[in-house]
């Protein structure tokens, strides 16, 4: 069977052997008579992973999964179940065109949950047992919900779905379609924001809701009806909307974060995070008082002891360190954790003993997840090359990876806890779709930049790659600035697709990025044009100066957002 982990090995034994970025060790490139390029059209051929869960007892584990048609010019849609042991999977529901099936979410080992619209009014919510295959309907909201989540103590699902004030779902769906049928369209703002992105803000706000549900007869059934859990919140029209939350252990709680509403939240950001019973009997509580800045990813600790979050303590600036704050809740004190670390995680997990937090950071070129050791601080890598974009804890010796790279797409591993990094893939859905296709492996090269600082930049090798011949170069521009380029995967900025293209791909990592600790992200303010620039500059002389295959009259720049700000 052919395996990404295979070929994630062959990169690393090559990497190995490299002199340098600057002289490739012939042996990491194929025979070309034989490997064909990367293109659009493979690209659009990707099955796509979305959310997933892992079953209670650890074996399974379900996902969303999709991939476009070009014949058809559609999605098709569906969720895969995968044996954790032995790797084995099978589509849970039909994989097809027009299935909306998402958002998956076990109930129990055999039952799952999820959205979907199925021909109800709108996305409600659905079940299938794993053992009959049976599908039945749970709720038949004319309302869309989202973000699901189950509680088993407290049998109670938790969703966010927007309403107007003063209305419940139904009422807001009905209001929806009066406006929507009248002849004339205006909005009154007296708060900013007015819009964010292409986004713009309107009457009907994202509220947290709480439904009762369990099994009856061996089927998972809606047994109360919806609570908008932040209806007591003052003031309700501006209200507070959730960014994430999570059930406490005993199912009488929900945490969740939210932006607090101000006439300066335009320009400043203050989050909030609050706890309030799952039955919305009270209104909700802060419990990050006195911390201005940014605050997200609250969690539970299974022991109901600790809440955690990220928090910024700087509301002038979104892109100021995220310091991980461990609150007791028996006595309402709170503490920073790993304080002396200058990276800023971006969402957090306890590890199922409590003695742990499982935190995902960037770190250079890579996004990975460290196990902190609560008593003393100390910190595991447990994730080498690539970017992680989820993770659940299997066991105190495993956790669950999604993981990609310039290579390859989402795929799950099941990666040790101990530091040791090493990976077993469990997902194959694209190893036949990756098959002879040209992915360059991801290198990088130092140099001195802007403040005599080392900056990292990263490089990958054009199709058809032959050292004695010189190919044009790609220098692409990151957006942001305060961001960084990761091994990572892209439909959007696949680094692959310009290099099997011909082209040798440049990326700087500048000053300002996420990725190298907070003074470096800190660096550029009020110097957005300059340490960025003359990072760049450096950065692209000192690869043509070094790299005799690039040809130096034959170079493109190119990038998005900040990008082109820095051509």
């Amino acid at each position: 069977m052919f395996s990404i982990r295979k070929i994630a090995i062959a990169f690393a034994l090559g990497t190995c052997v490299l002199a340098d970025v600057f002289n490739p060790d012939p042996s990491i490139f194929p025979d070309w008579s034989k490997t064909k390029r990367f293109t659009p059209v493979e690209q659009t051929q990707m099955d796509r992973m979305g959310g997933y869960d892992v079953s209670p007892n650890k074996k399974h584990v379900v996902y969303t999964h999709s991939q476009w048609d070009l014949s058809q010019n559609k999605y098709k849609r569906g969720l895969r179940l995968v044996n954790l042991e032995d790797s084995s999977s099978v589509d849970l529901t039909a994989f097809e065109f027009g299935n909306s099936d998402s958002n998956p979410v076990w109930i129990n080992d055999d039952i799952i949950a999820f959205t979907a619209v199925r021909g109800s009014p709108s996305t409600n919510i659905f079940a299938i047992s794993v053992s009959s295959k049976a599908v039945t309907q749970v709720t038949n909201y004319t309302n869309g919900i989202s973000s699901i989540s189950y509680s088993t103590a407290a049998k109670k699902f938790a969703f966010i779905s927007d309403v107007y004030q003063g209305m419940d779902m139904e009422q807001s769906s009905t209001e929806r379609k009066r406006r929507k049928g009248l002849p004339y369209h205006g909005v009154v703002y007296d708060q900013l924001r007015i819009r964010f992105w292409d986004t713009w803000n309107t009457d009907d706000k994202s509220r947290l809701f709480t439904m009762p549900a369990d099994i009856v007869n061996g089927v998972l059934t809606k047994t109360g009806d919806p609570v908008n859990v932040l209806e007591k919140f003052s003031p309700q029209y501006f209200g507070l909307i959730p960014d994430s939350y999570d059930f406490s252990p005993d199912g009488k709680n929900i945490v969740f974060s939210s932006n607090i509403p101000s006439r300066e939240q335009q320009w400043k950001s203050v989050g909030g995070i609050y706890v309030v019973p799952t039955d919305g009997s009270v209104a909700p509580v802060r419990v990050n008082n006195g911390m201005d800045g940014d605050a997200s990813s609250p969690v539970y600790s299974p022991d109901n002891k600790y809440i955690a979050w990220l928090q910024v303590f700087n509301p002038d600036n979104d892109n100021d360190i995220r310091k991980i704050i461990l609150y007791d809740i028996s006595n309402d004190t709170h503490r920073k954790v790993a304080n002396s670390f200058m990276d800023s995680p971006t969402s957090l997990q306890f590890s199922a003993d409590c003695t742990s937090l499982y935190a995902e950071v960037a770190l250079q070129k890579d996004v990975t997840v460290l196990k902190i050791n609560l008593s003393n601080d100390s910190m595991t890598r447990l994730t080498g090359d690539g970017y992680l974009t989820n993770w659940s804890e299997i066991s105190n010796e495993q956790i669950l990876v999604v993981l990609n790279s310039f290579q390859f797409p989402d795929t799950m591993f099941l990666v040790p806890a101990d530091g040791s990094k090493k990976k077993t893939q469990v997902t194959h859905d694209n190893d036949s779709n990756l098959k002879d296709l040209w992915f360059s492996p991801t290198e990088s090269y130092w140099f001195t930049g802007a403040l005599n600082q080392s900056v990292q930049a990263l490089v990958t090798y054009p199709y058809g790659f032959d050292s004695s011949k010189k190919f044009p170069v790609a220098l692409i521009i990151h957006g942001g600035p305060h961001s960084s380029w990761y091994d990572a995967w892209s439909y959007r900025w696949n680094i692959n697709m310009f290099a099997n293209q011909g082209y040798i791909p440049v990326i700087i990592n500048f000053h300002g990025g996420d990725a190298y600790t907070q003074p470096f992200s800190n660096s550029i303010l009020m110097n957005w044009g300059t340490y960025p620039y003359e990072d760049i500059m450096k950065g692209f002389d000192y690869f043509l100066e070094n790299a005799e295959f690039a040809d130096k009259s034959t170079t493109v720049a190119l990038g998005a957002s900040y990008g082109p700000c820095a051509t």
